[in-house]
């Protein structure tokens, strides 16, 4: 009934671990569970674990022999920090396991952040342990029309992405870990305003324009200032094109 039930249940868990699979999704390893229950008590460094998944689309045959890698021949780093989830690593919410941990996971609990996967694992990772890859396939992600996020636009899910890490870096601004969301924000509003530039949604381009200078002044460094500078360039050469072809039309007379 579009009721977000997972702050719920993960109230509601009373053992050590929580692993995460969503209804459309699906394990595919009797020996996942116990894999990555004894990577965990094997690795104190780390609050979480993930591993690799197939990806199972509507054209894929169901013996997956058409299915593919989620991560792709670039396989993850052994160690995932905080720092790499702010600038933008999202594993597979079915490989995920992570601790109990009530502390770190207080702002989705509480409903001070939206609870989604991305800010379930900013929480866990926030205390400095790491998230800890496991080389192996162990359960199919699917996308499929009636999924919830796979049917969405790239646009529809960049506007996501933005509503989910503007939240999260208000939430960790005054701490220091909140510059390490400041280059991936700049990138999400920057290039959605220009998207917004080509079709005419000018209040919302300047709006995510404006954001954008804000994150790329805020996280400043000569790369930034160079990327922000030449698509800075690119936008008005395009808005003056467009503004010039506008008036040649109201001017001819017919």
């Amino acid at each position: 009934n579009g009721k977000n039930v997972v702050p719920s249940l993960i109230y509601s868990a009373r053992g050590q671990y929580i692993a995460l699979c969503e209804g459309d999704d699906y394990w595919t390893s009797n020996q996942k569970l116990q894999k990555q229950v004894s990577f965990l008590d094997g690795n104190s460094q780390c609050v979480m674990c993930f591993h690799d998944a197939v990806i199972l689309t509507d054209e894929a045959s169901s013996d997956g022999v058409k299915a593919n890698s989620f991560f792709g021949e670039q396989q993850p780093a052994p160690r995932v920090s905080f720092a790499d989830h702010a600038a933008g690593f999202v594993p597979p919410t079915c490989s995920c396991m992570f601790w109990n941990d009530r502390q770190s996971l207080k702002p989705v609990l509480t409903g001070e952040l939206l609870c989604f996967a991305t800010t379930i694992f900013y929480c866990i990772t926030s205390s400095g342990r790491l998230n800890g890859f496991i080389p192996e396939r162990m359960a199919a992600y699917r996308m499929h029309a009636g999924g919830i996020w796979s049917p969405l636009s790239s646009y529809e899910k960049q506007l996501m992405a933005i509503k989910v890490a503007d939240a999260v870096y208000l939430y960790f601004k005054n701490s220091e870990k909140a510059h390490f969301f400041e280059p991936r924000l700049f990138d999400l509003h920057f290039w959605i305003s220009v998207y917004q530039f080509k079709t005419g949604s000018l209040g919302q381009a300047y709006k995510n324009y404006k954001a954008s200078v804000i994150y790329v002044f805020s996280s400043i460094s000569w790369q930034r200032v160079v990327l922000f500078s030449s698509a800075h360039l690119r936008c008005l050469r395009y808005l003056a094109s467009k503004t010039l072809r506008r008036f040649y039309k109201s001017s001819v007379v017919p």
